[in-house]
């Protein structure tokens, strides 16, 4: 990616941001975050809120795109976003409260609150805040809660009960409690559960009456409140404008509604022990020590994952965050509290499944916050080719798209599934024209890859194209001989062929 000092605006293709008033303080920080959220706005890379505060101090606060696929909707900075798993921070605070008040005790029993539950005996409190319980994944792909035939989407109406009689259905661990540590959405709901037990009250009134209401968190909500009311509300949808999203009505692991403006309430709070005491907060930054003596990290093996919050903390940093995303909600909670920095990103557009452009944007501001050199972020081809489709015709996008990788490629993201996922997006409806003209593209692209020459076979044949579907599966499986999927295809086309 090519490095800036500061971001010319004129690169961003001559497109008008639509961005709404924003708050900025006049620092050169703010204008070089100005500059590059503008570039990524303009470049189709973000739809959303975001505030960045630097020595307790809002430097930079502004909105975005639509609340939803109809674009009929600006965003503000009190646009209500969906959190997914940022909740959790909300869901982990809520259980050390009570841990502090002498109501519950990290080393209680699941059993002690849900003695039928199976292997409650075997799960403590800490093992579910930790991460360590060993539950499985009510949210897994294609799992029970997904909807038949479409793997990646949840039902509607999934609720807390819906999912804990569903956990107790199941008699197995993944492991044993505390042997090792796998991020668990089924934990983080139970927790959200034991609340309940032990306060007396509903987790969505909990958290209002002890979180929202306390730090004036008056655009911030939990899902499971029963008919609730939200305004201003900002609604998921995809790259290509169609809706997704978070649908579920659970709360623990995800279902907190707020707003820019109301996170960095909770920053605050939190940072001035409004609600825990520093050194129950400091409990949370505590790396989780499994049963034979070793510490878990995350996935990556980079940050350090406690109670409900992954951290970085030694000598040179001290650094507490949360991401969160659901379908096309997707969320950033960023907290450097060495250098006192505050970064928190909203987004109702996009997808978890696609390197969500929150996290560069994250880093490319914590370069500009800490006075270094920072980049434009690549623009994804997908989307640069269906704003090609939807205003030319096939033909010239297609002639366009094929400049840019000549001319411009160190400036977009031509990575192998772009243009494959916009060709699936055509698919769907049956626009058969458009979605071959985008995977032919990415055969000439990547003629080396078996993958695309898959897709640009199942085109042909969704299409009743029988003669070419066989083609490219046969080239597809010339350059994978493994590819199982095309061997299988194969034969069931073998056979229409024949009736």
């Amino acid at each position: 990616m090519k490095r800036l000092v500061l971001v010319i605006l004129s690169i961003s293709i001559g497109l008008c941001s639509c961005q709404n008033k924003k708050s900025v303080t006049h620092n050169k920080n703010a204008y070089e975050i100005d500059s590059l959220l503008n570039y990524c706005f303009n470049n189709y890379m973000f739809n959303g809120a975001i505030l960045v505060a630097q020595n307790d101090k809002v430097i930079y606060k502004n909105a975005f795109g639509y609340a939803d696929y109809t674009k009929t909707k600006k965003l503000t900075a009190s646009s209500v976003f969906s959190l997914a798993s940022v909740s959790k921070t909300f869901t982990s605070t809520a259980a050390l409260l009570l841990v502090e008040r002498g109501v519950l005790n990290l080393d209680d029993k699941l059993s002690e609150f849900f003695p039928d539950f199976p292997n409650a005996e075997k799960i403590t409190v800490y093992n579910l805040i930790t991460h360590t319980a060993g539950l499985p994944n009510y949210l897994e792909y294609g799992g029970y809660f997904r909807v038949e035939g479409r793997p990646g989407d949840f039902q509607d109406s999934v609720t807390n009960l819906k999912v804990y009689n569903y956990l107790k259905s199941i008699d197995t661990l993944q492991f044993e409690p505390g042997s090792q540590r796998d991020y668990s959405n089924s934990g983080y709901l139970m927790l959200a559960l034991v609340v309940e037990k032990a306060s007396g009250k509903p987790f969505h009134q909990f958290i209002k009456d002890e979180i929202f209401i306390p730090l004036l968190m008056g655009n911030s909500y939990v899902k499971s409140e029963p008919d609730l009311k939200v305004q201003n509300r900002a609604y998921g949808f995809t790259n290509f404008y169609q809706p997704d999203d978070d649908n579920l009505m659970t709360s623990g692991a995800g279902g907190v509604l707020s707003t820019v403006e109301d996170l960095y309430k909770w920053h605050k709070g939190l940072s001035s022990a409004s609600i825990i005491s520093k050194e129950t907060l400091n409990q949370a930054y505590v790396n989780t020590k499994l049963n034979n003596g070793s510490l878990s990290q995350d996935r990556t093996g980079t940050w350090i994952y406690g109670m409900g919050w992954l951290f970085r903390m030694n000598e040179t940093e001290n650094i507490a965050w949360h991401d969160g995303g659901l379908n096309a909600c997707s969320a950033m909670f960023y907290q450097d509290l060495g250098r006192d920095f505050t970064i928190i990103i909203l987004s109702n557009k996009g997808s978890t499944f696609a390197n969500h452009p929150i996290y560069t944007i994250r880093d490319e501001i914590i370069h500009i916050l800490k006075k270094e050199q920072f980049s434009l972020l690549k623009i994804p081809i997908s989307q640069k080719m269906y704003y090609l489709l939807n205003h030319f015709s096939t033909d010239e996008a297609v002639q366009e798209c094929k400049n840019l990788w000549i001319n411009d490629k160190d400036k977009y993201d031509f990575s192998v599934n772009q243009l494959n996922r916009l060709g699936y997006n055509f698919l769907q409806p049956n626009d058969f024209e458009k979605a071959k003209a985008v995977f032919k593209l990415n055969c000439e692209f990547y003629p080396d890859n078996a993958n695309v020459y898959d897709s640009y076979a199942e085109a042909f044949m969704l299409n009743n194209e029988y003669k070419k579907a066989v083609e490219f599966y046969e080239k597809s499986l010339d350059l994978n001989p493994e590819n199982t999927n095309a061997k299988n295809m194969l034969q069931q086309l073998s056979k229409k062929m024949l009736n």
